[in-house]
C-alpha cells in the first residue's frame, strides 16, 4: 500500500471545480440544433429537490420538451435509430475492449478488483457499463464507498442519465459542486414505490487523508462525523466543451452532437415509411365537407389538426379532412400523388452518412454500404478498425485509465492498470474460403494418389516374397 497525502491533488478535482463562462444565446442566433433538433445543454437556473437546489439538466431547443430531460431524449434517440444505435455499440464494445487485463497483476490485488465493485460485480463489469455511458452521453459516473481505515471499499456505476448537478458554490474564479441529486424518475411516470432519489457530496479524497483517520483505544479506525456524511461520494466525470452553450461547463455535449437532427430524421423516416406502408403506399386523401365550424375555438382545433395531418410522419399517406361554409357544395374528395420513392431513398442515405460522419466511425465497422447490402473486405475492414482504435477509441480507453488508475492509490494500491484492445475476428470472403476448399480437395487427391502408389508397392514386395518362397 502507498500513503495517499502525495496523490489528493491528482484526483479530487476532476469534473468537481469548474472555470466561470458566460455565454450569449439570443434568439437571432440560436443554432439550427435548437431550431428543430434537441439542441445542447443550457443551464437556465436552478430548480429544488427536498429543498435541494439542482441545475436542471436542459436545452436551448424550441420544438423538443428536453426540461431536465435532455439525457433521457439521447437515450431515447439511441433505442429508435438503427444507425445510431449500432454506431453508439460498436463504440462502447471497442472502449470496453477485452477488458481490464487481470494477468498482469498479483493475486491479491486481482482479488480486491473482483471485489471492489457493488452487487456481485467484477471491475470489467463496471468497465463496461461506464465505457456504455461515455459513448452514449459522453460522461460517466462512479459512487464511490469509504471504509474507516480511509481507503476506498466499493466502487458503484451510477447511470449517468440519472444525475443533476447541485447549486454550485462560487469561489473566486471558479466554481465548486458540493453534491448531486441522483433519480431514476426525472420524467416523473414512476410510481411512489418504484422512485429512488437521493443526494450524494461530490468525490473529496481529503476527508479521508490517512492523517485525519482516528483511532479508539483498541486501535481501530473510527470515522468522524464529518466523515461519515461524506462515507458514501459521487465522482462525475465528462468531457466539457466550454464554447458551446452555458450549459456545458456543468453538463457534457454528445461527440455526436452534430448528428442530432439526422438521428431524428432517420426516426421520422422510419415511422414515415411504417405509415406509408398502412396507408397501402398512396398519398395523402383530402376530402372537403360542406361545413364550417361555428366557434373560434372548433376552428383553432381544426387548424392545428390540419397541420398535424399534413405534416405529422405519422400520417403519411393519411386522409386530410377539410370544411368549406357553402352547404350547396357536396363532399368533395381529392387525391394528393405521392413523393416519389427517390425522395426518401436520397434522404435516407443522406441521413445514415451523416450520423456515421459525426460518430468518426468507418462505415465499414457497421457493415454498412453506401451501394446497399453488405460487404466482407476483410482486409479494409482490419485497416479501419486499426485506425479507428488508433484515432478514436484509445483516447476514450485514456481517459477512463487515468480516473480508474488513481482511483486505485485511494484504494491503496500504486498500479497501473490496462485494458485490453478489441480484437477483430478475420472475415473470410468467399474467394478465400472456395480456394481453401479447393486447396484441401486438391490437397485430399494428392494424399489419395500417395496412399496408392504405397499400396501398389506393398502388393508388389508381397507377391515377389511369395515367389521368392
Amino acid at each position: 500500500m502507498m500513503n495517499k497525502k502525495q496523490n489528493n491533488n491528482t484526483i479530487k478535482n476532476i469534473s468537481t471545480k469548474v472555470v466561470t463562462q458566460t455565454f450569449g444565446m439570443s434568439k437571432s442566433n440560436i443554432k439550427f440544433s435548437a431550431e428543430v433538433g434537441l439542441g445542447l445543454p443550457i443551464a437556465r437556473g436552478t430548480t429544488t429537490y427536498n429543498k435541494m437546489p439542482y441545475i436542471p439538466y436542459s436545452s436551448d431547443a424550441i420544438r423538443y420538451n428536453v426540461n431536465n430531460v435532455y439525457p433521457q431524449q439521447l437515450a431515447r434517440m439511441y433505442s429508435e435509430s438503427a444507425t445510431h444505435k449500432a454506431a453508439i455499440n460498436r463504440k462502447s464494445k471497442m472502449i470496453q475492449g477485452e477488458g481490464i487485463d487481470l494477468s498482469k497483476v498479483n493475486t491479491n490485488l486481482r482479488k480486491v478488483l473482483n471485489n471492489l465493485t457493488l452487487e456481485g460485480l467484477t471491475i470489467n463489469d463496471l468497465l463496461a457499463k461506464i465505457s456504455k455511458d461515455y459513448a452514449l452521453y459522453n460522461g460517466f459516473a462512479i459512487k464511490v464507498v469509504w471504509g474507516k481505515d480511509g481507503y476506498i471499499k466499493h466502487l458503484k456505476h451510477i447511470p449517468f442519465e440519472y444525475v443533476r448537478v447541485g447549486q454550485p458554490i462560487n469561489k473566486g474564479d471558479e466554481m465548486e459542486i458540493p453534491y448531486y441529486v441522483i433519480s431514476n424518475n426525472w420524467t416523473k411516470d414512476r410510481t411512489p414505490a418504484t422512485e429512488i432519489t437521493y443526494t450524494l457530496p461530490r468525490f473529496n479524497p481529503d476527508y479521508f487523508n490517512q492523517d485525519l483517520i482516528v483511532k479508539d483505544n483498541n486501535g481501530l479506525p473510527q470515522l468522524t462525523e464529518e466523515q461519515l456524511t461524506n462515507g458514501h461520494q459521487l465522482l462525475y466525470c465528462f468531457e466539457s466543451d466550454p464554447n458551446a452553450t452555458s450549459g456545458t461547463e456543468f453538463y457534457p455535449t454528445p461527440d455526436y452532437s452534430g448528428a442530432i437532427d439526422s438521428i431524428l430524421t432517420e426516426i421520422k423516416i422510419n415511422i414515415s415509411d411504417k405509415a406509408l406502408i398502412d396507408n397501402g403506399f398512396g398519398g395523402k386523401t383530402i376530402i372537403t365537407l360542406p361545413t364550417l365550424p361555428s366557434s373560434q375555438e372548433e376552428r383553432d382545433e381544426l387548424e392545428a389538426d390540419m397541420q398535424y395531418q399534413f405534416t405529422n410522419a405519422t400520417n403519411n399517406g393519411g386522409l386530410v379532412t377539410l370544411f368549406n361554409n357553402n352547404p350547396e357544395l357536396q363532399v368533395n374528395v381529392n387525391q394528393i400523388e405521392a413523393l416519389s420513392a427517390d425522395t426518401y431513398s436520397g434522404l435516407s442515405e443522406r441521413t445514415k452518412q451523416t450520423i456515421i460522419t459525426a460518430h468518426n466511425i468507418p462505415a465499414i465497422l457497421l457493415e454498412y454500404n453506401y451501394g446497399g447490402g453488405f460487404n466482407n473486405r476483410a482486409e479494409e475492414m482490419i485497416v479501419a478498425y486499426h485506425q479507428f482504435q488508433q484515432t478514436v477509441i484509445k483516447w476514450y480507453q485514456q481517459s477512463i485509465l487515468a480516473v480508474l488508475n488513481r482511483l486505485m492509490t485511494y484504494v491503496g494500491w500504486d498500479v497501473k492498470l490496462e485494458i485490453t484492445p478489441f480484437q477483430l475476428t478475420p472475415v473470410i470472403s468467399k474467394d478465400e474460403m472456395l480456394n481453401k476448399n479447393t486447396s484441401q480437395t486438391s490437397n485430399k487427391g494428392t494424399s489419395n494418389e500417395s496412399s496408392n502408389q504405397v499400396n501398389t508397392n506393398v502388393s508388389t514386395q508381397q507377391e515377389s516374397s511369395l515367389e521368392s518362397n
